[in-house]
């Protein structure tokens, strides 16, 4: 399975070489001596350095969606269920309760909850830690 990453892994290098021109301009338009100001300018171009040899990688936003169960039925002796994505209408028919991680149409990532799913979670953890104080 590919390795996942979250907005959090990337930068928009092309807005941070942006930001240091910037503050490359802001250097030079102190009034300070020429050490100083070429210490500074160095730095500055070590950082470009280093964001220029990072590999560039292909990022797109990652799409976040549910299934929503449309129907169940009972095929050779195998209870079934068609699933609905809420993201892009795409229909599949599975196994009750093994729907995919990702959606086959869009790519979504199947991993939103109804308000009524998160509830029960949390009703599930909160007696989980009851029943383990009572022992």
């Amino acid at each position: 399975m590919p390795e996942v990453f979250t907005q959090n892994d990337y930068i928009n290098a092309g807005r941070l070489q942006h930001k240091i021109s910037h503050l490359r301009k802001l250097i030079e338009s102190q009034r300070m001596s020429n050490e100083r100001l070429c210490y500074r300018l160095e730095a500055l171009n070590m950082v470009e350095s280093i964001i220029d040899a990072q590999p560039k990688t292909d990022v797109k936003r990652v799409r976040h969606g549910r299934w929503k169960c449309i129907g169940e039925y009972e095929e050779f002796s195998e209870e079934m269920a068609d699933y609905f994505c809420e993201s892009c209408g795409y229909v599949i028919s599975r196994l009750k309760n093994q729907k995919p991680k990702f959606c086959e149409g869009c790519g979504a990532r199947m991993d939103l909850r109804t308000p009524t799913e998160v509830a029960l979670d949390i009703a599930d953890s909160v007696m989980m830690g009851g029943a383990e104080n009572d022992t």
